[in-house]
């Protein structure tokens, strides 16, 4: 099958995520002083300077004495990648005599992870996005309490339109994720697996996770995000099959063959996970099978793309190198 980019042509990143961090510093006057004398519609340095140049930080409306940090590229899943999310995390609680204090405990402040899929199929896509819906309820536990019914990550559960237009979508549109394109169905994104993303970045965007600076989480949920979208998913050959185990194994042997151990290892440590695990299934059951042969829907989008010319699209790659500005909450 073709993939998202021939879909929704432009430029492909190398890197495989790229990270949006959220970040509230505690108040005091001197740091009221700085926030209030920045324009907020400009990119720049707050609270004091871009973080050794891997990062680009802007004033977040969005947030009380807020800042989001975005990172410059994409970047690949290795060891540098980890030096990158260092890079910041030194900034924010290492910088001598800095004049600021992070806010750890934000219910407001959210990271986001952009996970490349340019060059996924949209079956690929579909097939990952079902199976993150199938234990997205336990990993947005770990990703903190602040993130359960949060209007600007909302898990399937508390946004059950999703589903259904996501069925739609499949069931009609002969431009896959035309249901989520951004230019009419802005307003979607705010979901923990933004699939508007996916029209404007040729990215699935991670919403969930909460204000967790730790390098060890930032770096490892990242990882683990990419693998299971390239590499666990692909251990199914559509959502059909996703389903099909889910029903046929018990929650523990799923997550065993489905999931990284990052996320394995971060579920099994939240309460009655596999409880969780169980729950809303039936509107994700209905995406799952909405064709009886993926294969053959797979070979419907070809077609269709082979015969048309594809429809305009920006030529930004990704958020990093897209309209700054553009980028909110």
């Amino acid at each position: 099958m073709k993939t998202l980019s021939s879909f929704y042509p432009g430029p492909v990143p190398s890197g495989d995520v790229a990270l949006e961090v959220e970040v509230e510093f505690k108040y005091n006057p001197a740091t009221h002083k700085v926030f209030n004398s920045i324009d907020p519609n400009v990119n720049t340095a707050v609270p004091d300077k871009q973080p050794g140049g891997v990062w680009l930080s802007k004033r977040d409306g969005s947030l009380m004495c807020g800042v989001e940090y975005v990172m410059r590229n994409p970047v690949k899943c290795n060891k540098a990648k980890r030096e990158k999310i260092k890079v910041l995390t030194d900034f924010l609680f290492n910088t001598p005599n800095k004049r600021w204090t992070v806010d750890t405990q934000s219910t407001n402040a959210g990271i986001h992870c952009h996970v490349n899929a340019g060059n996924l199929t949209p079956l690929q896509i579909w097939t990952a996005t079902v199976l993150y819906w199938l234990v997205e309820d336990p990993i947005m536990k770990f990703c903190g309490s602040s993130r359960m019914s949060n209007q600007y990550c909302h898990r399937n559960r508390e946004a059950q339109n999703t589903c259904f237009d996501a069925l739609y979508d499949i069931k009609n549109n002969a431009v896959p994720f035309k249901n989520f394109n951004y230019e009419t169905q802005n307003h979607k994104r705010y979901s923990s697996l933004n699939l508007v993303a996916a029209t404007k970045y040729r990215s699935l965007e991670f919403r969930g996770m909460g204000a967790k600076y730790d390098l060890d989480v930032l770096d490892g949920w990242s990882s683990a995000l990419h693998e299971l979208v390239h590499n666990y998913a692909a251990r199914f050959k559509d959502p059909a099959d996703v389903m099909d185990r889910y029903i046929d194994c018990s929650k523990d042997d799923f997550l065993d063959y489905a999931l990284p151990p990052f996320l394995v290892n971060a579920i099994r440590q939240t309460q009655g996970y596999a409880a969780d695990i169980n729950t809303d299934v039936v509107p994700i059951g209905l995406v799952a099978y909405a064709n009886d042969d993926w294969s053959e829907w797979a070979a419907k989008k070809d077609a269709y793309n082979t015969d048309n010319p594809p429809i305009p699209m920006q030529s930004n790659a990704h958020p990093i190198e897209e309209d700054y500005d553009t980028l909110e909450d």
